[in-house]
């Protein structure tokens, strides 16, 4: 899949598939700049590329992609979860969109967060949550689509990080995606972020395989 200026994301195939897939592509002309999946795809793929275009890659972003097993919501937390509606939430929305990309996601192309959050509020992907009468997390959900609903991004403002919001918020968005028909819930995660990592674990996500972004120079 490719949607240009984004990377090419690869699902899990076999390495004579991904080698084979980038042979294909370069004698197409096409050239994205990175490339994004399942670790070892991306590894032979990016090999092939390099050989047949004579560029080279370097690891952007080493991942883990997480699998719900069983949702265990935190009963510690104070606060509630709510979908974010209120117009006047749009612009906090879209503070924290722009925030998690430029914390996380900085190689990814900006958006027009106004437009994105304004979409993904009317859909009713983006759960808030609230502490003390006002927002202090943030987690979106994708609709399922063959049975699988995404969780991501997940953003809480470092003043209100470590109290557990981004844990509560993550099972709260998730339990919605069950509600909703998903047979599976997943999100990624940085593997430099231990923090994320052990969070995700405690409400029920396990490893389901190790994912990284790759920048073809």
């Amino acid at each position: 899949m490719h949607t240009p200026p984004r990377p090419l994301f690869l699902s899990r195939m076999p390495q004579l598939a991904a080698a084979a897939l980038a042979d294909a592509l370069a004698a197409r002309g096409l050239e994205p700049e990175g490339v994004i999946g399942e670790a070892e795809s991306t590894a032979v793929f990016a090999e092939a590329w390099c050989r047949r275009t004579g560029r080279s890659s370097t690891i952007a972003t080493a991942m883990r992609m997480y699998r719900l097993v069983q949702l265990d919501r935190p009963n510690d937390v104070p606060g509630r979860a709510a979908l974010a509606r209120d117009p006047d939430e749009a612009g906090l929305v879209a503070d924290w969109l722009a925030a998690f990309h430029d914390e996380a996601t900085p190689l990814h192309p900006t958006e027009d967060w106004a437009a994105f959050a304004a979409r993904r509020i009317a859909a009713g992907q983006v759960h808030l949550w609230h502490d003390g009468g006002r927002p202090v997390s943030l987690a979106a959900v994708s609709a399922p689509v063959a049975g699988v609903a995404r969780i991501g991004p997940v953003y809480t403002p470092a003043s209100q990080r470590r109290n557990g919001y981004g844990a509560a918020v993550t099972a709260a968005a998730s339990a919605a995606a069950l509600a909703a028909g998903a047979e599976h819930v997943v999100l990624y995660t940085d593997l430099a972020n231990p923090t994320s990592n052990s969070i995700y674990r405690a409400i029920g996500f396990r490893p389901d395989h190790d994912a990284e972004e790759r920048i073809l120079h």
